[in-house]
């Protein structure tokens, strides 16, 4: 675990509990609410959202075959049904060199997009070299933004080679497996938590997300099962000095 925001303290910004503390700094009226664990980071959907400065804990770095396993995961409440929502967002700001990674919802099904740039900005299938990015969307059986609680995860581990796959989990069990663009998707642009990049255009989260984590390892079912299972209990936390 690289990063992880409990989000449980009011007020900003909201403490990394992981290796180096990269804090989350809230813009336009983040709130807390009671979450899952303990507390959550609420959005209104019009200008909140939480800014983390680029650093090497919340990227993941290297092509093949040096490149670091991805695990990201979020307890997310939300009654966004429609369109494109995004909950967290580590792109490059040029629209013709994508270059991150960025976990949302399109009409209400968990999705992950990987940049590798250079390319057109409208993701396409990794096959089509011409794109910079591929959306890997779960079936339209999934919806998540029922206003009630859902564990989303997102595993990409191994991320190149002949092996390399990804994984969609929500509320612990997959609902849906890829191959996953190969490529480095290191950047030097901010962590965006609740909003797209402003630099590709605004999209607001409105709703509440708790327990959000940035693993450097991919993570087994079992494990990703367990956080869930885990519910209000959640997981061990560092003493506070």
């Amino acid at each position: 675990m690289t990063a992880w925001w409990t989000f449980d303290l009011p007020g900003s910004p909201s403490r990394d509990s992981a290796l180096f503390n990269n804090a989350a700094v809230f813009t336009g009226g983040v709130t807390t609410a009671a979450g899952v664990v303990d507390r959550a980071a609420c959005f209104n959907g019009d200008g909140a959202f939480a800014t983390v400065a680029n650093h090497p804990e919340i990227n993941f770095a290297g092509a093949c075959a040096q490149s670091e396993p991805i695990f990201i995961d979020a307890w997310i409440r939300t009654g966004q049904s429609s369109g494109v929502v995004t909950i967290l967002d580590k792109r490059s700001v040029t629209p013709t060199d994508l270059r991150g990674y960025s976990l949302f919802l399109a009409n209400g099904r968990p999705g992950f997009q990987i940049a590798t740039g250079p390319g057109a900005q409208v993701c396409a299938a990794a096959t089509n070299t011409a794109a910079s990015c591929t959306n890997e969307i779960a079936p339209t059986t999934v919806n998540v933004a029922d206003n009630q609680w859902h564990f989303v995860a997102v595993r990409v581990a191994p991320r190149c080679g002949p092996n390399a796959r990804g994984t969609i989990f929500v509320d612990g069990n997959i609902v849906h497996t890829f191959v996953p663009r190969q490529g480095d998707i290191a950047n030097t642009s901010s962590l965006f938590i609740g909003q797209r990049n402003p630099a590709l255009g605004q999209s607001f989260y409105r709703g509440c997300i708790d327990e959000l984590e940035i693993i450097k390892r991919g993570l087994t079912d079992a494990e990703a099962f367990a956080i869930f299972n885990a519910g209000p209990r959640g997981k061990c936390k560092k003493p506070l000095p």
